[in-house]
C-alpha cells in the first residue's frame, strides 16, 4: 500500500521543479470543492452533534470539503461512543461480577471498556485522516524548514 501523499510545500523528497509547479497546481484545486457543512448531520446524537460544531471552526485552515463530510462525523459518532462508554466504565468499573451457571462468582472485562477502547483507537485513526492530530496537521500545513546555510559547501562551489 502506497503512503499517503504529502502536499508539496512539506515534501521533503527529491521533486522536480515541473513535478512541484504540477503539485501545487493540484493543491489548488482542493480550494475549488465545495466547503463543509457547519451544521451537523441530523444522525448524530447530542454529544456528537456538539463535538461536530466544536471541531468545524477550527478546521477552517485545513483542505477539508464536503467530501470530507461523512470522515467528520464518523469523528464525532466514535467520540460520541467513547464519552457513553467511558462513563459507563466510570460507574461499573473496568471488570464486572458475575454469576456463572454453579453459581460461582466470575470477573469479567465490562464490554463497555471494550467499547471504549475500540471507540478510542477509532477517533486516533479518523482523527489523523482529517488533520484533527498535530502529526497530520503537521504534515498538511508546516512550511519547509529553510536548509542551514553551510560554508563548507559554500567554499566548494560545484566541486
Amino acid at each position: 500500500m502506497a503512503r499517503p501523499r504529502k502536499l508539496s510545500a512539506v515534501s521533503t523528497g527529491n521533486i522536480s521543479k515541473a513535478e512541484i509547479a504540477k503539485r501545487q497546481k493540484e493543491e489548488e484545486s482542493l480550494h475549488d470543492f465545495e466547503p463543509v457543512s457547519q451544521e451537523p448531520p441530523e444522525w448524530l446524537n447530542d454529544t456528537a452533534k456538539a463535538e461536530y460544531l466544536r471541531v468545524i471552526p477550527l478546521m477552517t485552515g485545513l483542505p477539508i470539503a464536503a467530501l470530507d463530510e461523512a470522515s467528520v462525523a464518523m469523528y464525532c459518532d466514535y467520540y460520541s461512543m467513547y464519552v457513553e462508554a467511558s462513563q459507563s466504565v466510570e460507574r461499573e468499573g473496568r471488570t464486572i461480577t458475575e454469576i456463572d451457571s454453579q453459581g460461582n462468582d466470575k470477573r469479567r472485562i465490562n464490554p463497555e471498556f471494550t467499547v471504549m477502547t475500540e471507540a478510542a483507537r477509532m477517533v486516533r485513526a479518523v482523527a489523523g485522516n482529517i488533520g484533527l492530530t498535530i502529526d497530520s496537521r503537521m504534515r498538511i500545513i508546516a512550511p519547509k524548514l529553510d536548509k542551514a546555510k553551510d560554508p563548507f559547501a559554500e567554499m566548494l562551489g560545484n566541486y
